[in-house]
């Protein structure tokens, strides 16, 4: 079994819309947890938990690369210049 967007679409990441995060952007975080387990997986290590091992750190890094991003809606008025927050 080999662990896709689709996957982390399902869960972890369920909840946050594809507007909001991409698929190339959990694509990225997929490729970039694949290749730090490859790196650290021991002997004896099992097909499934590092598929369940790849889930958990790709999540991670995507939702991090999701509440990191820069987002510029908060609520308010730009008037003369200056900024007025909807109270």
């Amino acid at each position: 079994m080999s662990v896709s967007v689709a996957d982390l679409r399902v869960f972890p990441l369920n909840k946050i819309p594809e507007s909001d995060l991409s698929d190339e952007t959990i694509e990225m975080a997929l490729a970039q947890a694949t290749v730090y387990l490859n790196t650290v997986v021991r002997d004896g290590t099992t097909s499934d938990e590092l598929d369940a091992a790849k889930r958990a750190l790709a999540g991670y890094l995507a939702y991090l690369s999701y509440v990191d991003r820069p987002v510029s809606d908060v609520a308010g008025v730009i008037q003369n210049g200056y900024f007025t927050p909807a109270q």
